[in-house]
């Protein structure tokens, strides 16, 4: 039983000096830990000072609540909850009575308990409790001047201004705290709201490449292509910049697959994509239609020069290096956008020239305008 108990309290410890503690559990662990120590001290000082037991029973219960506080529970707020009440409406009045009233520093701890609560709650509970304190120390006021006989001086017959150095040193410390730990968190939640901000964008930044790139060449898609087309068709609209469109098929694949396995095969297209890539400009839209057929946009070229690429990509295949001796060649057709295209009559004037390409013996390029 005793191993137990030690166990829970080693994990709630721990639990609490954790780095990700929330700002709301840190004020609470504040207001405990000061709590404990100021009341220990005041129990200390009523033992010194031999000063009637009424006098040392509050400030033992209140440090034996702080105290067993962080270990009764995980939610620390929950205990500290009470002790906070218990403080606000019965402590706090307490000291008030008992150490002069406003001619001692106890009044001081009415400003720090509401400022607390202005931490603690939020909302109803907030106004609440706020409203609720206030009306009861401006009414413990009032009545101790109405009725002084109820006050009793000081015991340990401290000066008023020794005990109002003591009250605005204590609670300009409790209160510092709890401005540190307030701008601490916050500053802590911004650094890590702001750190997963960058990290969802990062992730998104993936998704969407990932959405618009085909998993196995890591060329665009064929649905982010033709959205690419449509758009390059309405800026031709506008500006009548004539753009062409590349159709390329690979010659023989199937012989590649068939003899060598499709583990080979796509090791042939993940050659064929990169050398196709290096062979176009970084700004030209290269993307897998399908199978072993690819599609390239390229934009703001004359005839001549639009050739001159195609017939490069062509060689430059026809040139590439294969395992196990094997050799692709490429047949290209080259169809340049008309005026009032849609995206499916370019592919298709693409296309015939792919498939005329073919019928004149493949590994050879073929162009049309309208």
């Amino acid at each position: 039983m005793f191993e137990n108990y030690k166990k829970t309290i080693m994990y709630r410890l721990k639990k609490i000096i954790q780095k990700d503690y929330r700002l709301q559990d840190r004020l609470s662990l504040i207001f405990v830990s000061i709590g404990f120590f100021l009341s220990l001290f005041g129990a200390i000082i009523s033992i010194i000072f031999s000063l009637p037991y009424w006098y040392l029973l509050p400030n033992i219960i209140l440090a034996i609540l702080c105290f067993i506080a962080p270990l009764v529970s995980d939610n620390i707020r929950k205990p500290t909850a009470v002790i906070l009440l218990i403080v606000a409406y019965l402590y706090v009045p307490f000291l008030f009575f008992t150490s002069g009233g406003l001619e001692s520093s106890a009044a001081l701890f009415f400003v720090m308990i509401t400022v607390y609560e202005a931490f603690y709650y939020k909302e109803k509970a907030l106004l609440f409790h706020v409203v609720m304190s206030l009306v009861l120390y401006i009414t413990i006021i009032i009545y101790s001047q109405l009725h002084p006989h109820f006050l009793m001086l000081d015991a340990l017959n401290f000066g008023r201004a020794e005990s109002a150095i003591v009250g605005v040193v204590i609670v300009s410390v409790v209160i510092s705290i709890i401005a540190v730990t307030t701008f601490k968190g916050y500053s802590e939640e911004h650094e890590k709201s702001t750190r997963l901000l960058l990290e969802l964008e990062s992730q998104n930044e993936k998704l969407k490449e990932l959405s618009i790139k085909d998993q196995l060449t890591d060329l665009y898609n064929r649905r982010h292509f033709l959205e690419v087309l449509k758009s390059e068709l309405e800026y031709f609209k506008k500006y009548e910049q004539h753009f062409y469109v590349l159709m390329l098929d690979l010659d023989g694949f199937k012989e590649i697959n068939d003899n060598h396995g499709h583990l080979f095969g796509d090791e042939v297209l993940k050659k064929i994509s990169t050398q196709i890539n290096k062979s176009t400009r970084d700004y030209d839209v290269v993307a897998r239609y399908g199978g072993e057929e690819f599609v390239i946009i390229i934009s703001h070229l004359n005839p001549e020069n639009i050739l001159v690429i195609a017939e490069r990509i062509r060689l430059h295949i026809e040139e590439l290096e294969l395992r196990n001796n094997a050799q692709m060649t490429i047949s290209v057709g080259v169809a340049r956008n008309c005026k009032g295209d849609t995206t499916e009559e370019l592919l298709e004037r693409a296309d015939e020239m792919l498939y005329k390409a073919k019928l004149k013996g493949k590994n050879r390029v073929e162009y049309t305008e309208c």
